[in-house]
């Protein structure tokens, strides 16, 4: 059996292969990009057969390589970076590489094996709970960022609503844009912030777009 432990990255990966015994094959690094992930599944059938993997983020930056993998009817297997982190400190050259860390989630995978978490192919459901996960840390976001521009407004100008009645239309976002405050004091004199504004509406794009994705799936 060779097992293969990928140290995901968000831009590139790092691989590398044991044989049976536990001794090093070989080792890979590419891109984080489909290029890459057809790269890295030739390479190992160059290695032989059967075959193993352990993905250090194969929920998170590794999740597509993992999806690929697991398409072309590979065995992954989700390694936390917290058992790898020991795995190190119990190495006989501790240290943190990308290296390293493949091995050590090459070597985790090969001593525990079946024991960890199976890495199986997404269905429509997995996809949705990734798009709502997300629309729930946008809205979040949106709120927080809502209530920071309120706060700054509150102390430059209490009368701002008079003018800013709501930030939840995109209308209100672009007033805010230009929005000067009086002059009365010298806080008032300050001006609002427009990456506010700009960040504002990145937060409630990411809110709209997966609803819209869930609304296109029904059809």
């Amino acid at each position: 059996m060779i097992t293969i432990g990928v140290d995901a990255h968000k831009g590139v990966h790092v691989a590398l292969a044991l044989d049976e015994a536990g001794q090093e094959l070989n080792q890979w690094q590419g891109l984080n990009n489909a290029a890459g992930w057809q790269a890295i599944s030739q390479w190992a059938a160059s290695l032989g057969s059967p075959r193993q993997w352990g993905i250090e983020g194969a929920w998170g930056y590794g999740r597509n390589l993992a999806q690929h993998l697991v398409a072309a009817g590979e065995t992954v297997y989700e390694v936390n970076p917290r058992w790898t982190a020991m795995g190190r400190r119990s190495a006989r050259k501790p240290g943190k590489t990308d290296r390293l860390d493949a091995r050590a989630v090459a070597l985790l995978v090969r001593q525990e094996g079946i024991a960890l978490p199976r890495v199986h192919a997404e269905d429509d459901t997995a996809v949705l709970d990734l798009l709502t996960s997300e629309r729930e840390a946008a809205v979040a976001e949106s709120t927080r960022l809502r209530n920071q521009i309120h706060a700054l407004l509150s102390q430059t100008d209490p009368e701002y609503r008079a003018y800013l009645p709501t930030l939840k239309s995109q209308a209100a976002l672009d007033a805010l844009e230009s929005y000067t405050a009086g002059n009365s004091n010298p806080l008032q004199a300050q001006r609002a912030p427009p990456p506010y504004a700009g960040s504002l509406s990145a937060c409630d794009w990411r809110c709209r777009r997966p609803r819209s994705w869930l609304g296109r799936s029904k059809t």
